[in-house]
């Protein structure tokens, strides 16, 4: 059963790999400032939203279904940058993208020969937004393309009997993050 996905990462639990999401986090918070001007005018200005921010961790090991724990946590360094929705139970949750901000595995257990044998990926994400041109959360070209792109992925893996844990090399090469 598929619990969430970003990008080609799937959370869930199945009879080859336990995978479940915990400690899930995320707020909303107003972005304001306090007037100090005494001719009147409002105390507090809001200017908006922060942005959103989504945090969690799940663990891995080989007990569970995770041949490789180290490999997974390498196959989470290569994704920090990149962006995509965050989808929990099938609907898109949160803010419309997540940028992954920073990995980092944490109760690593190792074996007699220093293999990893299980860990903990901590994970935290800060809502995609190119502020500097006033792009919070607008739709492009760009971004429907690669929402199209996105959301055929997600159908692809939710008709998956098994879940699968690790990005693919191509999948790698088209999230690249590019510079707007």
């Amino acid at each position: 059963m598929v619990m969430a996905q970003w990008l080609n990462k799937v959370w869930g639990v199945s009879p080859q790999m336990i995978a479940a999401v915990s400690n899930l986090s995320t707020s909303r918070k107003l972005k304001a400032e306090t007037n100090n001007d005494a001719a009147g005018s409002n105390p507090t200005n809001v200017r908006g939203y922060e942005l959103v921010p989504l945090n969690f961790s799940y663990k891995v090991g080989r007990a569970a279904g995770c041949p490789d724990p180290r490999a997974e946590y390498g196959s989470w360094w290569s994704l920090v940058g990149l962006y995509a929705p965050f989808y929990l139970a099938g609907r898109r949750f949160g803010a419309p993208r997540y940028l992954l901000t920073e990995v980092k595995p944490s109760n690593i257990v190792l074996g007699d020969d220093g293999e990893w044998l299980e860990c903990s990926i901590d994970l935290t994400f800060e809502e995609y937004a190119n502020e500097a041109a006033g792009d919070k959360g607008s739709v492009t070209a760009t971004s429907v393309s690669s929402a199209t792109a996105i959301g055929s992925a997600a159908s692809a893996v939710s008709a998956a009997s098994a879940i699968k844990i690790g990005a693919t090399t191509a999948d790698k090469a088209t999230r690249k993050v590019t510079t707007l």
